[in-house]
């Protein structure tokens, strides 16, 4: 339950600090409002292991495997700087190396690993971007959503219904008129927020590839 709580307080913070400084900016009318700009971007990551920095679930062979569509939506922006709302969906997410019940019950040695499939939406997401450095733009992100699995994770004490945090950061290249692709790094974690009986959380650093392309063309075009 700690460890979910001080995640989820990474996040509002981390969120908070991006929006306070973007509010501020654009009272100061350093950054306008804009509505072009809107791109649409194909992201598949995955991780290798658990981390134990937040606590959570470290069994060896513990890692997620995600693909998700998202949308971003610009709230703000100017020659160096940008903010998007992200949001999508995730139409599949692994929990690889899962322990589930066996025989019907739930304690520890009576369980197997396996492969629990998912799938939920990233809801809440926020991506700060730093431009004006030619090709290359790197970026802040911060998302939040939720997952539904066919099988309790991150073991057999947690329950199928979880929520998701993504914090982490990475940099976009251009490739083509409207065209980029992304590479990132982040903190993924999972837990029932205390739905459940017990809250189990999972915790792990994953690797992103992405795609993006811009659906619509105006002020943002020239350094998409």
């Amino acid at each position: 339950m700690v460890d979910a709580r001080r995640c989820a307080a990474s996040f509002v913070v981390a969120a908070t600090a991006v929006v306070g400084a973007a509010v501020q900016a654009r009272a100061d009318g350093l950054w306008p409002r804009t509505t072009t700009g809107r791109r649409f971007s194909v992201d598949a990551s995955g991780g290798w292991s658990a981390t134990g920095l937040f606590g959570g679930v470290t069994d060896p062979g513990r890692r997620t495997l995600q693909l998700a569509l998202h949308a971003h939506i610009p709230l703000i922006t100017g020659p160096r700087f940008a903010l998007d709302y992200t949001g999508g969906l995730v139409p599949v997410e692994l929990a690889v190396g899962t322990r589930v019940v066996r025989s019907g019950v739930a304690s520890l040695p009576s369980s197997a690993t396996r492969t629990v499939y998912g799938a939920g939406v990233d809801g809440l997401g926020l991506t700060a971007r730093f431009r004006g450095l030619g090709r290359w733009e790197p970026y802040l992100m911060a998302l939040g959503g939720v997952r539904l699995f066919t099988d309790p994770i991150p073991d057999p004490r947690g329950i199928r219904f979880n929520f998701s945090a993504d914090l982490g950061g990475g940099v976009a290249v251009h490739v083509a008129p409207g065209q980029r692709l992304r590479v990132g790094f982040a903190l993924h974690h999972l837990s029932n927020g205390g739905l459940g009986q017990a809250n189990p959380s999972f915790n792990g650093f994953s690797v992103t590839i992405g795609f993006e392309r811009l659906l619509s063309r105006g002020a943002d075009r020239a350094r998409s």
